[in-house]
């Protein structure tokens, strides 16, 4: 006698009961990872710094003082400028490199190849900075 639709029933509920569990820790889990990985901070809390942790971990884990604050803070702060800046000036020289580039590329070719390189180009996505550091962001 083969079992029926009815002895399957307890089994069918059991694999949904662990399929729910598992999409749940895994949601869980992404929800936890991405919360991690903003860390918000109390107000007057810039975000992240240039070692990785937000002020208020540098402040409460160290337990500084106001004073050690304050110099740690000017120093956070010149490293970031420092940072931008040569972030601004790598996305100058990328793309004066580019430039140049395309221009020799130009350069070589003769004139029907030169139209059909324009076309390619102008469907060719813009090449866009790698850096996770652009200037201005916290």
């Amino acid at each position: 006698m083969t079992p029926g639709p009815s002895s399957r029933a307890p089994l069918f509920a059991g694999l949904a009961l662990v399929a729910t569990l598992c999409v749940g820790l895994a949601a869980g889990y992404a929800l936890g990872a991405r919360a991690h990985l903003r860390r918000p901070g109390p107000a007057g809390d810039t975000g992240m710094t240039m070692l990785g942790l937000t002020r208020s971990e540098l402040r409460d884990s160290l337990r500084l003082t106001p004073g050690q604050t304050a110099v740690i803070d000017r120093v956070l702060d010149e490293a970031r400028q420092q940072a931008d800046s040569s972030v601004r000036q790598m996305v100058t020289d990328v793309r004066a490199a580019t430039t140049r580039a395309k221009e020799r590329v130009r350069a070589a070719l003769d004139e029907p190849q030169r139209a059909r390189l324009d076309t390619i180009l102008a469907r060719a996505l813009p090449v866009l900075p790698r850096t996770p550091m652009l200037p201005g962001r916290p």
